[in-house]
């Protein structure tokens, strides 16, 4: 019997623990809206009880890692939005920053056991940002997906 062969999501060769900023989108498993609803009076996020975890958890990952910071982030029914900044303490000495995959996979453990059970995709996508149009199109991306809820390619009715 052989596997299907999966597309690679990390640029090969790339150290994802190097200074930069990083979009990350984490998907719930089946894309099930797990964390909430658009209202229709303002296409705002009403986050449950489980969006709220996952906002705790975003707001926290700075406190976890003294070299890491999130620059911009929106919880949607179904999915997050990240961008993640390594390297954005230039004061510190620090012999090595977290890769991208570890700050991710604790991050998503933290939200699985306060949550109770898994509620994840096993993969995240990632896009190194680099440079200064691409970041405002992604903030801009992250700042207006709700108002854009409808045409979102992770909209599910």
């Amino acid at each position: 019997m052989t596997l299907p062969v999966r597309k690679k999501l990390r640029l090969e060769n790339y150290d994802y623990s190097s200074d930069g900023y990083y979009f990350v989108t984490i998907c719930t498993h089946n894309r099930e809206k797990l964390f909430g609803k658009i209202t229709n009076d303002n296409n705002t996020v009403e986050l449950n009880p489980a969006g709220k975890i996952v906002d705790y958890h975003i707001r926290n990952i700075e406190k976890h890692y003294e070299n890491i910071r999130i620059d911009k982030y929106t919880v949607m029914p179904n999915h997050i939005h990240l961008i993640v900044v390594i390297g954005c303490n230039f004061e510190l000495n620090s012999t090595r920053n977290p890769n991208l995959s570890y700050i991710i996979g604790l991050f998503k453990s933290g939200v699985t056991k306060e949550i109770g059970k898994s509620v994840w995709q096993k993969r995240f996508h990632d896009h190194v940002i680099r440079n200064e149009k691409t970041y405002l199109k992604i903030w801009e991306y992250i700042d207006t997906n709700p108002l854009k809820w409808k045409q979102d390619i992770f909209y599910v009715d």
